[in-house]
C-alpha cells in the first residue's frame, strides 16, 4: 500500500513539474515542448539537380540526435524557431518589465543598413530564471515583435543555420560580455531597470551606445540548463584576422573543416600555414541526397577534421577578406551527436590502445581516412565521451530502452564475468551493432570488453597491455557475409539480440547453433564500406589446423608479412622462411613521434595486440589471432585494408623483428631492426 502511494505521488509532483517548466522561457521543439538546444538547417532553394521551395529544413535536438526533415516550412509560425519566437511575440515579453530581450541583426529587417556593426545575427529572451540565446545567419530576421512572426522573402534562396540554447539566468551575465565583442546592431530591445543592474553592457547597446571591450578577443564556457557544455569565441574588429584559421583552430588544437558563404573574389582561400590548418568546404550532402554547393549557402559553420576531436562550431562570420575587420563570433560544442550531423559518418578508424608504460594504461593511439596516419587521442579509453562510448551508445541505449530494428552481438573467446569460451569456439573479439540501414562490426583484441550490460564498458584487466580495435561501417546487407565471416570463426557470442527478421546468417552465430561441415575450413571474402572502401576479410575454423598468418593471409596477399601479437605464449611460432613469401614476428614496438608526453617503446610482451603489415605497406590486417602451436586448431580471423596511410603508420612503428632461423644462422642476428 505505501509503494502504491508513494508512486502516486511521485506522479504529482512529475505533472506539477511539468506544468511549471512548460512555461518557463526556453527554446521550444517542433511540438511547441521546452529543449536544451536545437538547430536548423534551412535548405537553399537551389540544389545539385533540384530546385526546391527554399523553406524546407532540417531539425536536431538531444532527443532526436539525427536530421530529421520537418514537416513545418520555415516560413510559418509552426516549428521549432516559431515556436520559440512566439514567446516574444504572443507572450507580449517585449511589453512586459520582468522580462529582457534583444533583437539584433547586422542586416535587420526594414532599416536601412548602417557599417560598423559586427557581422552577428540572433535574438536573446530572459527573465530572471532563464531564457535562450537563438544565434542564426539569416539576414532581415526576426521581424519586430509587434507585427509578429514573418520570415524575408529574401531568406528563401540561400542555406542557413539557426542554433538556440537554454541557459539559466546567471549564463546571460556571461552572455552579455560576450555582446560587447560582437557589438551587433540592436534593433528592437528592452532591459529593463530591473536587469540593468546585473547587464549594464547589455542596456548600454541597447541604448545604442557602444561599451570598449578590454581586448581584441574572448572566449566563455556556457552551460545549458541541462548541462551541455557550449563554447562562445567572439572577436571585435580590433583582431584583424580570420577568426577561423587565426584563431579558433589553434585554440582547439584542431583542423578545420569551414562551411560559409563563398562569392568569387570574397572568399578567404584554404590556410595551411599555421599548425592548425582551415580548409573550405566546397559542396554539402545531408541526409536524404540533400546536395549542394557552399555557394548556395549563407550558413557558416565548421567541424574538426579529425573525426575523433568531435568539435563543430557554428556562427556568425564568412571566411572573407572583408569580415577580417568585422566583430563576430562562433558557438562551439563537443557533443558527439551535433558533429555527427555535420559530419558524414565515420567509414572505419583504427585504435591502438598503448600498454601501461607510465601513463596508466588508457592512453590511445587513433586513426581514420581523415587523419592520414596516427593521432594520439586527448581522451582515454574508457572514456564515456570517447570513441569507445560513441560507437557502442546504440547499444547502451537499447540496454535502457529496447527500440525495434536494432540487433546486436558481442562475442568474446574471454567474455566478462564468466569462464573462457571452450577451445572449439574461435580465438577471437568482437562486436555487431546493426539496424536495417547500416551497422558496424567492431573487431578487437581486449579480452572481457565490454563489459557486461552496464555502461562502464572498459574492464581494468584491459589496462596493463596494449589492444587494436578496428571498427568498420557497412551496409546492412553485408553483414549476411559478416555472419558467414563469423560462422568460419566460430565466435563465441556472450550476449545478443539479433531480430528474427535480420540476417538468418548472424542470428544462427549469436545462438551458437551453425559452424562449417565440410571443407574448405576457411573463408576469404571481399567486404565493402558504406562509402565503398575494400576490407579483405579472412576467417579460419579449428579445422583448418595452421597458422592465421603463414597458413592463410600470406598466401591470400602473397607479400611477406611482419606480425605483431601477444609476446608471452608457452608455444611461440617462430618466424617463417620455408614458405615462399616470409613471415617474421615484430618484436619491439616504437609509437610515432609526437608532442610530449613522450611514448616510449615497448615490447610484446606487454602488447596484447595482433596485426600485420606487408614490407610495401600496401596491405596492413587487424586480426584476432597469436602465433602459437595452439592457436593453429583454433578458429579466427583478420581484416585487412589496401589504405596507404595505415600501411605506413603501422610499418614505421616496427622497431625490431625476429628473422628466421636460417637467416640467424648466415648474419648471426638475433633481432634485425626496420
Amino acid at each position: 500500500m505505501a509503494t502504491h502511494f508513494s508512486s502516486a505521488c511521485q506522479l504529482v509532483v512529475m505533472s506539477l513539474c511539468c506544468t511549471v517548466c512548460s512555461t518557463d522561457i526556453s527554446c521550444r521543439n517542433e511540438a511547441g515542448e521546452p529543449v536544451d538546444w536545437f538547430i536548423i538547417y534551412k535548405l537553399p532553394r537551389y540544389k545539385i539537380g533540384e530546385v526546391g521551395s527554399g523553406v524546407d529544413y532540417m531539425y536536431l535536438d538531444s532527443s532526436v540526435e539525427t536530421w530529421q526533415m520537418s514537416k513545418f516550412m520555415i516560413n510559418v509560425s509552426q516549428g521549432a524557431i516559431g515556436n520559440t519566437l512566439d514567446q516574444l511575440y504572443t507572450g507580449k515579453a517585449y511589453k512586459s518589465n520582468d522580462s529582457a530581450y534583444a533583437l539584433y541583426n547586422d542586416a535587420p529587417p526594414v532599416l536601412d543598413y548602417v557599417q560598423g556593426y559586427g557581422h552577428t545575427k540572433g535574438l536573446l529572451l530572459f527573465d530572471h530564471s532563464q531564457g535562450f540565446w537563438l544565434s542564426h545567419t539569416i539576414p532581415h530576421f526576426p521581424s519586430f515583435p509587434e507585427r509578429g512572426y514573418l520570415y524575408p522573402s529574401s531568406g528563401k534562396v540561400n542555406g542557413q543555420t539557426a542554433l538556440c540554447m537554454t541557459f539559466q539566468y546567471e549564463q546571460f551575465l556571461q552572455i552579455a560580455k560576450q555582446m560587447v565583442y560582437l557589438y551587433p546592431r540592436f534593433y528592437n530591445c528592452s532591459v529593463p531597470v530591473a536587469f540593468s543592474a546585473d547587464l549594464p553592457q547589455l542596456a548600454q547597446l541597447c541604448e545604442g551606445s557602444k561599451p570598449a571591450p578590454a581586448s581584441d578577443k574572448r572566449v566563455e564556457q556556457l552551460l545549458t540548463i541541462h548541462g551541455d557544455k557550449f563554447v562562445s569565441f567572439v572577436k571585435s574588429e580590433r583582431f584583424v584576422d580570420d577568426i577561423y584559421t587565426g584563431w579558433v583552430a589553434q585554440v582547439l588544437g584542431a583542423d578545420l573543416l569551414v562551411e560559409s558563404w563563398q562569392r568569387q573574389g570574397h572568399d578567404l582561400p584554404s590556410n595551411c600555414s599555421l599548425p592548425k590548418h582551415a580548409m573550405n568546404i566546397k559542396r554539402i550532402r545531408l541526409p536524404g541526397s540533400v546536395l549542394f554547393k557552399s555557394y548556395n549557402d549563407h550558413s557558416k559553420w565548421c567541424v574538426s577534421r579529425v573525426y575523433e576531436d568531435e568539435v563543430t562550431c557554428l556562427g556568425d562570420l564568412n571566411r572573407a577578406r572583408s569580415q577580417l575587420r568585422r566583430g563576430g563570433g562562433l558557438i562551439c560544442s563537443f557533443n558527439p551527436f551535433i558533429y555527427r550531423a555535420f559530419r558524414q559518418v565515420v567509414d572505419w578508424y583504427i585504435l591502438y590502445k598503448l600498454p601501461n608504460v607510465n601513463n596508466g594504461g588508457l592512453a590511445y593511439l587513433y586513426m581514420d581516412k581523415s587523419t592520414n596516419g596516427w593521432n594520439r587521442s586527448r581522451k582515454n579509453i574508457d572514456s564515456t565521451s570517447g570513441t569507445l562510448a560513441n560507437t557502442l551508445k546504440p547499444l547502451l541505449d537499447f540496454y535502457k530502452r529496447k527500440m525495434e530494428g536494432f540487433g546486436y552481438m558481442l562475442y568474446n573467446d574471454q567474455p566478462p564475468d564468466s569462464n573462457p569460451a571452450p577451445a572449439s569456439f574461435g580465438h577471437s573479439k568482437g562486436v555487431v551493432l546493426l539496424d536495417k540501414q547500416t551497422g558496424v562490426w567492431l573487431s578487437h583484441s581486449t579480452p572481457k570488453f565490454p563489459s557486461y550490460r552496464t555502461k562502464d564498458f572498459w574492464p581494468t584487466s584491459g589496462n596493463a597491455n596494449g589492444q587494436t580495435f578496428m571498427c568498420v561501417t557497412y551496409s546492412y546487407n553485408e553483414f549476411r557475409e559478416i555472419g558467414l565471416q563469423l560462422k568460419y570463426i566460430h565466435a563465441y557470442p556472450y550476449d545478443s539480440d539479433i531480430p528474427k527478421t535480420f540476417h538468418e546468417e548472424l542470428r544462427c552465430v549469436a545462438q551458437r547453433s551453425c559452424y562449417p561441415k565440410r571443407a574448405p575450413w576457411f573463408r576469404e571474402k571481399i567486404l565493402t564500406s558504406v562509402e565503398g572502401h575494400k576490407f579483405h576479410s579472412f576467417a579460419k575454423y579449428h579445422r583448418f589446423g595452421d597458422d592465421l598468418y603463414s597458413g592463410l593471409i600470406v598466401k591470400g596477399l602473397q607479400q611477406d608479412l611482419y606480425v605483431k601479437s601477444w609476446g608471452k605464449m608457452k608455444r611461440p611460432l617462430p618466424s617463417n622462411c620455408s614458405i615462399p613469401n616470409h613471415v617474421y614476428n615484430v618484436y619491439k614496438v616504437q609509437p610515432p613521434k609526437m608532442p610530449p608526453p613522450k611514448m616510449p617503446p615497448f615490447m610484446d610482451t606487454v602488447d596484447h595486440s595482433k596485426w600485420c603489415v606487408t614490407p610495401d605497406r600496401g596491405r596492413t590486417c587487424i586480426a584476432d589471432m597469436n602465433r602459437e602451436m595452439s592457436q593453429m586448431s583454433r578458429g579466427g580471423g583478420a581484416i585487412c585494408t589496401d589504405d596507404a596511410a595505415v600501411g605506413e603508420a603501422f610499418y614505421a612503428m616496427i622497431t625490431k623483428y625476429k628473422p628466421c632461423n636460417s637467416e640467424r644462422r648466415n648474419s648471426n642476428a638475433q633481432l634485425r631492426e626496420l
